[in-house]
């Protein structure tokens, strides 16, 4: 038997990997609701949730 190990990816920002020359977070206003919603709920939950739907290596199971 072996041992299943689930895997999922986690957000490694990679700005200088793309050359817009645009700041994506100097484009969305101070008071845009959403950076309001993220500042008091801690979606850390969200990874628990949807664990069961990635594969092993952190791809979408098929």
């Amino acid at each position: 038997m072996f041992e299943v190990v689930i895997r999922i990816g986690t957000h490694r920002p990679q700005k200088e990997s793309f050359s817009y020359h645009i700041n994506l977070d100097q484009r969305v206003r101070d008071n845009h609701p959403l950076l309001q919603i993220r500042q008091v709920v801690d979606f850390d939950f969200v990874r628990a949730q949807v664990a069961a739907l990635y594969g092993y290596n952190g791809n979408v199971r098929v």
